[in-house]
């Protein structure tokens, strides 16, 4: 928390452009460009991978109703 920059409860101030940020990010890395959705996938793909349920990612971590949407999108398992 000493290091967080958020208020009221919040972890972190908002995220006002976020494109651009990552986009810097990646450049300065010296990566190739990736976009949030790319994260979001990443992310969901690793939970599963470590056997996190469906229905946790897609309400806890994605915001989501229910996991469908991380079996159907984000989430997908490979061989």
């Amino acid at each position: 928390m000493e290091h967080a920059s958020g208020r009221d409860g919040m972890l972190f101030a908002p995220w006002s452009n976020v494109r651009r940020d990552i986009y810097a990010a990646c450049k300065r890395a010296n990566i190739e460009m990736c976009s949030p959705n790319d994260l979001r996938r990443t992310n969901a793909s690793w939970l599963r991978a470590e056997g996190v349920p469906a229905e946790i990612i897609g309400q806890a971590v994605m915001g989501h109703r229910e996991g469908r949407m991380v079996e159907l999108v984000y989430g997908r398992m490979t061989t």
